[in-house]
């Protein structure tokens, strides 16, 4: 029953990372083809750039629970190695819910700054921002769960060396 269910994950994974490669291409093409207010012209690149590194973000998860999920299969998860993936996890969490705040405060400049003072009616969406900072708070909860099932990870390991010693 485990060993299927980590195939079926493994095979969830990779439609995720195939998917996600889908998105990459999609955010590049339609970036640089449509049309841009003027205003917000000068900031093409970085938006778009800054959608693809969060893609980037989440296939490096995808990759590190592939790697864990593997070492669960063959029952080496409680080695130090399983650490370092979950710490590029949560750096990867980390990094993208930091692109998510920028993308909050370029939203907020746009709406206060750039429209506003310039008398256009093109402004950003509340429900835009409502959405983003929502997106924010799951990627800083998402973050500490990360930590947390890490530390859980730790005394599991632990258990696992001082049951090893007794035995």
């Amino acid at each position: 029953m485990q060993r299927l269910t980590i195939r079926g994950l493994q095979a969830l994974l990779l439609l995720l990372g195939l998917l996600s490669l889908v998105i990459q291409y999609g955010i590049v093409q339609v970036g640089i083809q449509e049309p841009m207010n003027p205003l917000i012209e000068g900031l093409r690149v970085p938006f778009i750039v800054g959608t693809v590194l969060f893609v980037v973000c989440a296939q490096v998860v995808l990759v590190c629970v592939w790697v864990l999920l593997s070492m669960v299969a063959s029952a080496r998860i409680f080695s130090e190695r399983a650490f370092r993936y979950v710490d590029i996890i949560i750096g990867a969490v980390l990094g993208a819910t930091v692109l998510i705040g920028l993308f909050f405060v370029t939203l907020i400049w746009l709406d206060k700054v750039t429209f506003a003072n310039m008398g256009y009616e093109d402004e950003v969406a509340p429900g835009i921002v409502l959405l983003v900072l929502v997106a924010g708070m799951i990627g800083t909860g998402l973050t500490l769960l990360v930590v947390v099932m890490r530390g859980l990870l730790r005394k599991a390991s632990q258990l696992e060396q001082d049951l090893a010693e007794v035995v």
